[in-house]
């Protein structure tokens, strides 16, 4: 999630179209797309949540965090598919950018809206301001790491490279990010149910 103001900004900058309606539009300018898709998305999921709960089929926190690295996967699978769709300069259509933009947002909703939400219902009254504290620290680690991860977009400095090669440096690593977030949105799928036997005997504590 956090390559979007790092690698995913790069890629825009080298190897997207960013003209619209004639103007040449700032590779920056596509942050906007994260902040419209929680708008658009978040209400049906509020809706979607509402309706499960009232036929007691609402999904375990932990289904959906696990469905939301799924989202995460399909939003760099997107980018991935598009660069087989590029023109004669090495350029794919911005549209790719913005339905990935659509996945990576619906992702952070399924968890990062969720996961203090998780702490709250979850840790004794007496520790959830520590908990809180390590989440959010867990999630600068995650930070680190995204920066760690962003060295696979690298390109060699100080000489011309040319669209072709970062178009390949590119779709190489979003590939290495989308299969990242399957196996791990597959992985907690199946343990989802054993988690929510564990949170379920919390609770009734």
């Amino acid at each position: 999630y956090y390559q979007q103001p790092m690698s995913l900004t790069l890629f825009i900058d080298r190897n997207v179209d960013r003209h619209v309606l004639g103007l040449l539009l700032p590779s920056s300018s596509f942050w906007m797309l994260n902040p419209m898709w929680i708008l658009i998305v978040g209400p049906f999921l509020n809706a979607l949540y509402n309706k499960l709960g009232k036929h007691q089929r609402d999904l375990s926190v932990t289904m959906k965090f696990s469905i939301g690295m799924l989202f995460m996967g399909m939003g760099y699978l997107t980018v991935v598919i598009g660069t087989h769709y590029a023109n004669a300069s090495q350029h794919i259509s911005a549209w790719w950018i913005v339905w990935s933009y659509a996945f990576q947002s619906t992702a952070e909703l399924l968890v990062n809206a969720l996961g203090t939400a998780m702490i709250a219902k979850l840790v004794p009254k007496q520790m959830v301001s520590v908990m809180m504290g390590m989440w959010f620290i867990s999630t600068s680690l995650g930070g680190i790491l995204a920066g760690t991860m962003a060295n696979l977009t690298a390109v060699p400095k100080h000489q011309h490279v040319s669209a072709l090669y970062t178009m390949h440096v590119y779709s190489h690593a979003f590939s290495t990010f989308a299969w990242i977030s399957f196996a791990m949105g597959v992985v907690g799928c199946a343990l989802a149910p054993m988690v929510t036997r564990m949170t379920a005997e919390r609770l009734k504590k």
